[in-house]
């Protein structure tokens, strides 16, 4: 089963994600809107953007077809790394696509080239927002059928932002569960003479069940961005 994301809406696409990193850089006057307009398909193609929509497109091609993400790397790097490669950062890449937690590979992937090919010229953070651009663009051409089997590219560079970026709710939870834990436990200890068994347990439950309320008030917030 094939998709219809031909060349015109390749290019398309590119330009428009050219145009928004020339506006990024300030570069906003129509001179450069008609110096982006004038870029022939090899040239979208050879910038940054094309690279990563390259990128995206075989992905989403090859994971429709049923190959596994590791392979789909390897086979992408073997077209591209005369552009540049290092054997034991792209073995590292590899070890994740074939791991427990693949998700992230790809967006790992689209920085390693983006080193070499453009000497870094997009920040990690510009290399996952086209990355995502793309998918989502892309993702309009594909059957719905596909589109379950193509859910885990876009979430290749978000997942982990976002359990980093929230982590942090755990962390403070816990430390105000075990405030109000420990004035539970003093109060108890004071007014009802709990034995010390007692005591260490309504502490621990104290302390879950603020931890508890407080990640389930931030849930809809973390939800919201991972899917």
């Amino acid at each position: 089963m094939d998709f219809s994301f031909d060349g015109e809406k390749k290019l398309s696409l590119i330009r428009a994600l050219v145009g928004q990193r020339m506006r990024r850089a300030s570069f906003d006057g129509m001179d450069y809107q008609l110096e982006v307009d004038r870029l022939g398909g090899l040239q979208l193609i050879g910038t940054p953007e094309g690279g990563i929509v390259t990128i995206v497109e075989t992905v989403i091609k090859m994971t429709n077809q049923g190959a596994p993400l590791s392979q789909i790397i390897e086979s992408i790097e073997s077209h591209r790394k005369h552009l540049g490669h290092s054997k034991s950062k792209f073995r590292e890449i590899i070890n994740i696509a074939k791991g427990a937690l693949p998700d992230p590979c790809l967006s790992i992937y689209c920085r390693y080239r983006i080193s070499f090919e453009h000497n870094a010229l997009l920040t990690p953070s510009e290399v996952d927002s086209v990355m995502v651009k793309a998918f989502n663009e892309i993702r309009k051409s594909l059957p719905k059928v596909v589109h379950k089997q193509a859910i885990s590219v876009e979430k290749s560079g978000s997942t982990f932002d976002v359990i980093y970026e929230y982590s942090g709710c755990l962390l403070i939870s816990g430390s105000f569960g075990m405030i109000f834990g420990g004035c539970g436990v003093f109060f108890a200890l004071i007014f009802f003479q709990l034995p010390d068994e007692k005591v260490e347990f309504a502490f621990w439950a104290l302390a879950i069940s603020f931890g508890v309320i407080s990640i389930i008030r931030r849930w809809d917030k973390i939800y919201i961005k991972l899917v």
